[in-house]
């Protein structure tokens, strides 16, 4: 009653938060989804809400309805409170599930002591070796794990592999005794026959085990060092076996023999190990002792155990007998043993006459004079390699002298000229000043006699005095006033300057030592292939150190690209020498720009050994065809589009049929699905599916309906569909947030998801699709990432993130995966300071590396929805907004 409350109480502050409009609003809406518009006419927001719980469309648990609806009204915190009510309402069922379901395991008898001994004694083996989540699922489905259980384990991270297998062991030592036989049931049908062999025939092992073992120790005694032997003779044996482990000789052994020395170790059979070193039999023959332990192997006494379990018997016995057929000269001869088989030498005990010894060196001198006459040659070629680069060098060496010589003999021309120049600027300038200096001095002359004249008149006593000097006022000022007078200021020149070039600019000339070439139009997103050669006059035969390409794009990015070596057909040779093959290395380039890009060459951190510009073009689309309509060839609102060999189909929704094309985009027939088509996949054996009206349809290629199950029992909206190559399918619902898995008749096998952002949960999953091993890819459109799934839906990875870089998501739609595993990926993008942006296309590894985004340049995508790609690189994509089909290269 208190969740029915909250719900309640839920239902009534939404109804008092509602104006007149939105309550238009929220009729409109719930009218437009199955509710009908007479029903909610005159009725309530609250009235409206209860006939949605009747219809139901919501209740308790299932809010995901109501919270798009207050979304769409613009109430986001109201669709916050709906979302936990409804988290803690699901919550709460579960533990309501887990407690009856607890209550209702049926009381078994505790572990038998024999049982719980076995599991203890090979729990380090099963320690090290599981793979938890590989057998978690039947485990549930037996009985042996609760949900809590299977949750509790989950929850320990991913990379902490070991301690999930320990708490999964921990619980099984818990249980019945009914639990050890459906784990060993649970291993062998997850691929660990050999961890259930353990379990089950332990009984059978002391009788293989030992002379494997000791035939392991011999092998291990012949290959380690004195010094480690000599530790094995003293000290804990046990001790010293453990460590024995960690040696490099150990890290070499394959994976079965391994395991044997890491069980023998963990039982402390030291036994084995003692009576070898202490009492081991060297005189006799390997080839003997191999087959003995072949023989064993071989022998009736195994008739019990498995077929399985007798090949890797005889596999291990192969492993022996290569062991023993490769060991090395000087260990034979001192040891008295054979000579290798694989050698060309007969077996001569411990003692080998002058007659044999003399044609074994006969054949030991011959080979090794081979090699001395290899050698040689090696060394004449590097030889010639030094003198015929010190030469080259050395001519360039002149070549250098001279260019600059004449380089600065010009510029010591040119700083004359430049001095000169100057010098005469100086000296007309200063001819010119001097004159008008001269000039300024007269007339300072002049007016400081009548300054002198004036003062004169200032001091007259009287009349008479002055009337001497008033004839010679009158002159005076006569002429001063017809007298230009002049203040300007003196005009200045034009400051002499000089500007200096850049060296780079008079340096004249630059060294290459590569060639860099692309071999096929660059083209943005898509690879071409880089090589760099040496220059002909260089003679470079190669060496440790690959050279490098430093590429920068036209924003200043730089990037270095590593090189592999190639050989180029030889290079001809001179009188008396031999032929000479220049490398050439390459690598592979992925432009993520149009515009001009720089490539140059760089070795040994010395840059600038070789250049080339080059200008990325725009790659736009291949191809588009259709256009709205009903004909032949047009389309209303394509959502989704498969490839069949050489064929394109193509869902078209709202004309109710699909379409079939060849890869050109020409038509070639059609057929009715009676409903609209929301996704479809094509089986091995031609078989179309359609998801078509809440139904999962099988056509014949002709268009013959074959067989059909219903999804509406499972599925509230069901979108994007897939077929695994057994006939299974995968089905992805938006509304929700889940996958699921169905068998070819409909039975469900598993659903996976529920909203949310950790690992199997999903918001909006859309588009799905299986990849060469039926691995299930998951197009998580709100979480802007993709997960990825093995065939029975066990969750195995994801990547990803928003952003809107162009490795970044943008609400990710249509996906499809090609036969190397690389996933293409269409982002339906969206709206930012409206303007619509984000519509593109991805490519990424398959362990979700990005590699590249493809540019829709010259067409832009509108709104793009399903992809599929072909075998020869290119990707078909739906505009479900354009009503078109599009095709770009993405390889």
């Amino acid at each position: 009653m208190a969740q029915l409350a909250a719900l309640t109480q839920l239902f009534l502050k939404i109804s008092d938060s509602l104006s007149e409009e939105e309550v238009k609003s929220l009729r409109a809406i719930l009218a437009s989804e199955g509710l009908g518009a007479k029903r909610v006419e005159d009725a309530t927001p609250h009235d409206m809400f209860n006939m949605l719980e009747a219809d139901k469309m919501i209740g308790k648990g299932n809010l995901g309805f109501l919270v798009q609806v207050l979304r769409s009204l613009k109430k986001g915190k109201l669709a916050e409170e709906a979302d936990q009510l409804e988290q803690e309402q699901r919550r709460e069922a579960q533990a309501q599930a887990e407690t009856v379901a607890a209550a209702a395991l049926p009381q078994t008898d505790p572990m038998s002591e024999a049982h719980r001994t076995l599991l203890l004694r090979n729990y380090p083996t099963i320690y090290q070796e599981l793979d938890t989540t590989r057998v978690l699922d039947y485990l549930h489905q037996q009985g042996v794990l609760t949900d809590g259980m299977r949750e509790d384990i989950l929850a320990i991270p991913e990379d902490q592999r070991h301690h999930r297998t320990g708490r999964l062991l921990d619980k099984i030592l818990q249980s019945g005794d009914d639990a050890f036989p459906i784990f060993c049931t649970a291993l062998r049908h997850a691929g660990y026959q050999h961890l259930a062999q353990l379990l089950t025939c332990a009984d059978h092992q002391p009788r293989l085990m030992p002379l494997y073992q000791i035939e392991q120790a011999r092998q291990l005694k012949k290959k380690m060092k004195d010094e480690e032997l000599k530790e094995l003779y003293s000290g804990d044996l046990s001790t010293t076996l453990s460590e024995l482990l960690l040696t490099e000789e150990m890290r070499g052994l394959e994976g079965g023999d391994q395991l044997v020395v890491r069980t023998l170790v963990l039982e402390q059979d030291v036994t084995a190990w003692r009576d070898f070193f202490g009492n081991g039999d060297p005189q006799r023959p390997d080839n003997v002792q191999v087959e003995q332990v072949t023989s064993q192997l071989a022998s009736p006494d195994t008739s019990r155990q498995t077929a399985e379990l007798q090949v890797r018997q005889k596999g291990r016995a192969g492993s022996i007998r290569s062991i023993a057929s490769v060991q090395s000269v000087a260990s034979t001869i001192s040891s008295g043993s054979v000579l290798s088989s694989d050698s060309g030498y007969a077996s001569a005990g411990s003692h080998i006459t002058l007659s044999e010894g003399r044609k074994i060196a006969a054949k030991y001198k011959a080979s090794e004079e081979a090699t001395v006459s290899t050698k040689t040659e090696g060394m004449e070629n590097v030889d010639r390699e030094i003198r015929t680069t010190k030469e080259n060098c050395e001519q360039v060496e002149k070549e250098i002298q001279q260019h600059y010589k004449q380089l600065r003999a010009k510029l010591k021309q040119e700083e004359q000229e430049m001095i000169t120049r100057v010098q005469r600027v100086n000296r007309d300038r200063k001819g010119e000043l001097t004159q008008k200096k001269k000039k300024i001095q007269t007339e300072l002359g002049k007016t400081k006699e009548n300054v002198t004249f004036c003062k004169k008149i200032l001091d007259c006593k009287d009349d008479k005095e002055f009337s001497t000097l008033r004839q010679q006022m009158e002159e005076r000022f006569q002429k001063l006033s017809l007298q230009e007078t002049s203040n300007r200021r003196l005009e200045s020149h034009t400051k002499v300057t000089f500007q200096p070039c850049s060296l780079s600019q008079v340096s004249g000339g630059s060294l290459s030592v590569f060639t860099i070439d692309v071999q096929e139009p660059a083209v943005e997103s898509l690879p071409c292939s880089v090589t760099v050669t040496p220059d002909s006059t260089v003679g470079l035969t190669g060496g440790d150190v690959a050279p490098q390409i430093e590429v920068t794009s036209p924003q200043g990015k730089t990037t270095l690209k590593r090189t592999t070596a190639h050989t180029s057909p030889p290079l001809a040779a001179g009188k008396g020498q031999t032929s000479r093959v220049r490398r050439v290395w390459g690598a592979e380039w992925r432009p993520q720009e149009s515009g001009k890009h720089s490539l140059g060459a760089c070795m040994g951190g010395k840059k600038d050994l070789g250049s080339l510009t080059v200008d990325v073009g725009s790659k736009n689309h291949v191809l588009r065809f259709g256009q709205k309509g009903t004909q032949q060839g047009q389309f209303n609102t394509p959502i989704d589009v498969t490839v069949k060999g050489d064929r394109l189909y193509v869902a078209d929704t709202y004309n109710q049929r699909v379409q079939v094309f060849d890869l050109s985009g020409n038509f070639c027939s059609s057929f009715s699905t009676t409903a609209n088509p929301g996704s479809l996949a094509v089986q091995t054996d031609g078989t179309i599916v359609v998801n078509s009206g809440k139904e999962v349809k099988k056509f014949s290629p002709s268009g013959e309906l074959l067989h059909k199950f219903p999804l509406g029992k499972y599925c509230t909206h069901p979108y994007g569909l897939a077929v695994q190559r057994d006939g299974r399918v995968v089905v992805a619902d938006p509304d929700k947030h889940s996958i699921f898995l169905f068998e070819a008749d409909g039975t469900l096998v598993k659903q996976v998801g529920g909203q949310g952002q950790g690992e199997g949960q999903f918001n909006e999953p859309h588009f799905v699709c299986v990849d060469k091993e039926d691995n299930i890819i998951v197009a998580d459109k709100e979480n802007n990432r993709v997960q990825v799934f093995d065939k029975n839906l066990n969750f195995k990875h994801k990547f990803g993130q928003e952003g809107r870089q162009p490795q970044d998501m943008w609400a990710p739609l249509g996906v499809s995966a090609d036969s190397r595993g690389n996933i293409v990926l269409a982002n339906i993008g969206g709206t930012t300071d409206g303007v619509e942006q984000g519509q593109k296309l991805q490519v990424f590894r398959p362990d979700g590396t990005w590699m590249a985004t493809i540019s829709s340049d010259g067409d832009k995508l509108n709104l793009p929805c399903g992809v599929a790609v072909t075998e020869d690189g290119h990707v078909f994509v739906t505009d479900t907004g354009d009503h078109c089909i599009r095709k770009y290269r993405y390889m």
